[in-house]
């Protein structure tokens, strides 16, 4: 199951305002030097994960890049050396690392730009 704020916080003996400040990076000034590292060590430690679902409802943003792929995966299995497959996955655990996800988009360039456009708009992402 994995850790939670209120778990950090229970570990390091602060409130969960507290780990939250420091996670956020909003804690210069508020918490301790020592406190904030000790915080940090612990939430390593224990593979803390940020949960994007909820920082998203609290910001107004999804926190998620559309991938946009002309045609379907199957036309670009293979691009130079690697596969598609493995590009995605390192763009995916690059983008995870600052907290986002993707969302791959197929298009089809055939069609008029206007339903291109409104095929985007609805992936809900925050970039593209």
């Amino acid at each position: 199951m994995p850790v939670t704020i209120k778990d950090l916080a229970k570990l390091a003996g602060v409130s969960a305002a507290t780990v939250s400040l420091v996670l956020s990076g909003k804690s210069e000034g508020r918490v301790g030097e020592q406190r904030r590292r000790d915080i940090l060590d612990l939430a390593d430690k224990h593979g803390y994960r940020l949960n994007v679902a909820a920082r998203g409802l609290s910001k107004g943003q999804t926190y998620r890049i559309a991938v946009c792929v002309e045609g379907t995966l199957a036309e670009h299995a293979i691009i130079g050396n690697f596969s598609l497959y493995e590009r995605l996955g390192l763009l995916a655990r690059k983008i995870g690392d600052k907290g986002y996800s993707i969302t791959l988009v197929q298009t089809d360039t055939t069609r008029p730009v206007e339903e291109i456009c409104r095929e985007l708009s609805a992936a809900a992402a925050d970039g593209f």
